[in-house]
This record gives structure tokens, C-alpha cells and sequence, in this order.
């Protein structure tokens, strides 16, 4: 069994807000579908374990007309699923259709209220051979990584950044610890995220680490990936787009196209012009409370891919134009009409080489004009400022 667009569409369904997502989707695509579908999204949250012999397990679905079979089989570090009950599984874990969605989307009190039911069929004795207890070491590791997959909470971002081979930490970036600070909020819910920049170049099937990685981390959103090339990758939820992040004019119809969106990343060319048009076009399809990522800020100051040196850099590089930004976010307290930008950026934070802005009304008052206007000789001297 496979991910196909059907499935990451009946995913879509199931997540939506609203009252009843599940019997909706089920009406719409039917109970099949729907229980293969989950099925593709919990085993897309499973990190097989390395094991000795390959290890069977059953997972037993029930929806109210009839019962759904799978056959999910780990081999060493990899994991595939079929549609049929496995003739000697090791464990058996049986849920309503309900339950499993609950389980993986639900919020943490209708998570943990899930009805769902373990069944050992093998369980351990001291008096088995040897290599029949390696066998159950093997059996119980795959057993524990499918219980984590279906109740445990989301590894930590550096986790799954090595896990799925993203550079966004450990050698040359170290955004994780940035990250987890800022998308804290957003990682239980039903967030809508964009990432510009999918990886592997010309390869249709290669790329998609960090993709993978936003679609750990937010367990109920749905995440869009934009690269030049044509990609065709099989992760639930995430959709590919194929476009040019320099182009203004597809950038902002893509922004009406899957906003309002949460977090917007750009990990693309990080060619300045480029980044400089992807969030003029992107940023306004953000909600507020929403967050713009640029990352690989570093060729602002090179002057072969567009930047200047230090201290010379105008808006042109996007170290120049994130400084306007920060004029903006104090338009008060100085004169001038401010711009769209500067009412609607709330607030900017820089780390090594990425910043995140943050959307939101720009309300707050400036000093008063008899302040703002008057000499530094009009203040005491030896003031000791207002607490």
C-alpha cells in the first residue's frame, strides 16, 4: 500500500475543522479508503528499529459496516503495510476507524480518550532458546516502535532533522533550537505550512527531507513544498508545487492558493532578489500571529550571488530589506506615512544567518511629538529615567 494524492486529499478531509471531519470524509470517499489512508499517516510517523529476523504484526480496524485488515511488516529499519491479516502476527492492535483518527489527530484529551486495545500473541518466557530470544527482542522493538508511532509525541526537531537528512542542523545550520522555540505553538495544530525549496535538484523522487521533518513535527497540518522542478514524493499531507519563487506573479497566485497559511520557510535560491519576492508576495497570505522564515541569510554579504559588504548593504539584499523592516516596526516614532509592511509586521527576531518575522497589527503608540522634537539639553542630566 502506497501514498497516492487521494490519500493526502482524504487526509485533508479528515483534519479539516468543523464538526464531524471523519463521517464526512468516509460519506465522500469511503470506509476504505479512509482507513488506508490513516494507516499511510501512521506509518509515515514510525521509525523502524534496527532488528535481527523480520517481526509481523496485525492491526485490526472496525468501522461500523465491516472490519479492515492490515499486515504491517518490519524488516531491518524499514516498515511496509498490506491490506490482509497476517497469518502469525506477534501483536495485535485493534481500533475503531474513529479511534486511529482520534489517536493521530485529535487534540491531546481526545487523543488520550481513544478506544483502542493491545493484544500480545507471543509474549515472552524465560525457557526460549537463544536465537527465539533474539527473535523477541526483534518482535518487541518493533512492537514499541508501532506504540510510539500511534500514541507518542513527535521526536525533537534536532531528531527528526538527522532523521530525515536535513541540513537545518548539526553541520553547517543550527536553526532546530530556533525553530522549536517559534513553532512551539503551532505543532498541535491544524497548521498550514509552506516551504520554499524541496531539495534534490532535477531528481523528481529525490528531496523532501525537511518536508518529511514539518510533517512529523505538526502532527495535524498539512504541509506545501515549492521547488523549480517537478518532485513526486510519497509523504500524507504534503503537497508539491512545481514554480519559480523569482516570479511575482505566480508566487502571489500560489499564496491565494493554499493560504492563509501559518509559517511560510524559505529555503529556496537564496538569491536576494529572489527572497525579496517570494515574501513580498508571500507574507500578506499570512494570518496573523503567522511566521516568515528566511533562512541562509549569508549571501547578503557576497557579492557574487547579489549581496554587499557590511554596513553598505541597501534593500536590495534581504539583510537590507529585514533593516527596513525594523524601521517599520517603529514607523512612530519618526515621521513619514508608514507602508503595508509597517502596520503588519508585529515582530522580527535574528538569529545566525535566519530570521523569523512575525505577522500582526503594528498598534503600538510611538513617544509624543513634544518628546520626539525636543533637544537632549531639556532632559536633567543626571536623570535617572522613569522606571
Amino acid at each position: 500500500m502506497s501514498n497516492t494524492p487521494a490519500s493526502t486529499e482524504i487526509l485533508a478531509e479528515i483534519i479539516a475543522p468543523g464538526p464531524a471531519p471523519l463521517p464526512h470524509a468516509v460519506k465522500r470517499f469511503g470506509a476504505e479508503s479512509c482507513g488506508d489512508a490513516l494507516v499511510d499517516e501512521l506509518i509515515s510517523r514510525c521509525d523502524p528499529p534496527h532488528i535481527d529476523t523480520p517481526v509481523d504484526l496485525h492491526l485490526a480496524l472496525t468501522t461500523p459496516d465491516q472490519g479492515l485488515d492490515y499486515h504491517v511488516r518490519f524488516t531491518d529499519e524499514a516498515v511496509e503495510v498490506i491490506r490482509q491479516e497476517p497469518e502469525s502476527p506477534w501483536a495485535r492492535f485493534e481500533l475503531t476507524l474513529g479511534g486511529l483518527a482520534d489517536l493521530l489527530f485529535g487534540d491531546p484529551p481526545t487523543a488520550a480518550a481513544a478506544d483502542w486495545e493491545h493484544v500480545g500473541l507471543n509474549k515472552p518466557t524465560p525457557e526460549r532458546p537463544p536465537q527465539e530470544q533474539r527473535s523477541m527482542r526483534s518482535s518487541m522493538r518493533a512492537n514499541h516502535a508501532l506504540l510510539a508511532a500511534l500514541t507518542g509525541r513527535p521526536p525533537s526537531l534536532e531528531s527528526l532533522a538527522g532523521l530525515h537528512d536535513t541540513d537545518k542542523w548539526g553541520l553547517v545550520h543550527w536553526y532546530t533550537t530556533h525553530y522549536e522555540q517559534h513553532f512551539r505553538p503551532f505543532a498541535d495544530r491544524r497548521a498550514r505550512v509552506l516551504e520554499i525549496g524541496i531539495g534534490g535538484y532535477a531528481d523528481p523522487e529525490s528531496g523532501g527531507g525537511s518536508l518529511r521533518m514539518w510533517q512529523r513535527y505538526f502532527r495535524r497540518g498539512t504541509v506545501y513544498g515549492l521547488d523549480i522542478y517537478e518532485k513526486r514524493l510519497d509523504i500524507p499531507r504534503v503537497h508539491t508545487v512545481r514554480g519559480d519563487q523569482g516570479d511575482p506573479e505566480f508566487m502571489r497566485s500560489l499564496g491565494e492558493r493554499v493560504g492563509p497559511l501559518d509559517i511560510v520557510i524559505d529555503d529556496g535560491s537564496h538569491l536576494p532578489e529572489h527572497v525579496l519576492t517570494s515574501f513580498r508576495a508571500l507574507f500578506p497570505h499570512l494570518r496573523d500571529g503567522g511566521i516568515y522564515v528566511i533562512e541562509d541569510l549569508e549571501p547578503s554579504y557576497w557579492p557574487g550571488w547579489g549581496g554587499q559588504p557590511p554596513g553598505t548593504a541597501d534593500a536590495t539584499t534581504g539583510i537590507g530589506f529585514l533593516k527596513t523592516l525594523i524601521d517599520g516596526l517603529n514607523h512612530r516614532e519618526f515621521d513619514g506615512e508608514p507602508g503595508w509592511f509597517d502596520r503588519n509586521v508585529r515582530a522580527l527576531h535574528f538569529y545566525h544567518n535566519i530570521a523569523f518575522v512575525v505577522k500582526g497589527p503594528n498598534r503600538e503608540t510611538g513617544a509624543p511629538e513634544i518628546v520626539r522634537t525636543m533637544p537632549p539639553s531639556w532632559f536633567p542630566e543626571e536623570s535617572g529615567g522613569n522606571g
